[in-house]
């Protein structure tokens, strides 16, 4: 019975698309926004809807986006480039990170072509954020869920296996996760189950992850 329903699900899975997954994420960061204070550090391209939010919620926002933000004029909303992989931060200097694009995207500005070396490229992304991000602040981040799979070394889906080595350094405040039923509706399911299920390059599951430090034994 369950090698049936995995046979199932692999044939379903071709017919299964990400529409709709923008307003999940958006809808989900927004949510997690409330107004407040302190320094946000925010990589979305295309229109900057999260972070205006941000700015209008009293945060001091610096955004990484290829989007003309010219548009935009708040005292409290500055733009430092398209690609964060050139620019030079302070360490341990954000209260909150907040990554709405998705983390192939951003792989992808990387200079670096060799695959090999993409191999750890997404942990060393991870681990540069941990490094700008205070001891006490928070990272929200949405990860491609499934199982573990790469397609054509440009899309990592994580699972099981891959997903505990990209979130390393973090450790798991809370999350909302989502997988998509026969009639292609968007749904909330464990993370257990998400990462279970069968992917295709243009479909994966969603995990809506709310992030802090792990503790280490020298910041107990």
């Amino acid at each position: 019975m369950e090698q049936s329903l995995m046979a199932d699900e692999s044939s379903i899975v071709e017919i299964l698309d990400m529409s709709g997954s923008s307003e999940i994420i958006r809808s989900w960061l927004t949510s997690q926004i409330q107004n407040g204070e302190g320094k946000v550090l925010i990589l979305e391209n295309g229109e900057p809807v999260i972070s205006l939010h941000a700015a209008l919620c009293g945060y001091d926002v610096s955004i990484i986006s290829d989007f003309d933000c010219s548009y935009h004029i708040l005292p409290n909303l500055n733009l430092l480039g398209n690609n964060i992989f050139q620019q030079n931060m302070h360490d341990k200097s954000y209260d909150l990170i907040i990554v709405v694009d998705s983390l192939s995207e951003i792989l992808s500005q990387s200079i670096n072509g060799n695959n090999s070396s993409n191999n750890i490229q997404d942990i060393n992304f991870l681990n540069k954020l941990h490094g700008f991000l205070k001891t006490t602040g928070t990272l929200l981040l949405t990860i491609p869920l499934g199982r573990d799979v790469e397609w054509d070394h440009k899309k990592r889906v994580y699972g099981s296996a891959r997903l505990p080595i990209l979130l390393g350094k973090f450790s798991v405040s809370h999350n909302r996760c989502w997988a998509k039923d026969i009639f292609n509706r968007w749904q909330l399911a464990s993370e257990k189950n998400v990462l279970k299920k069968p992917t295709s390059p243009d479909f994966h599951g969603i995990g809506c992850y709310a992030l802090i430090p792990a503790q280490t034994d020298e910041g107990r």
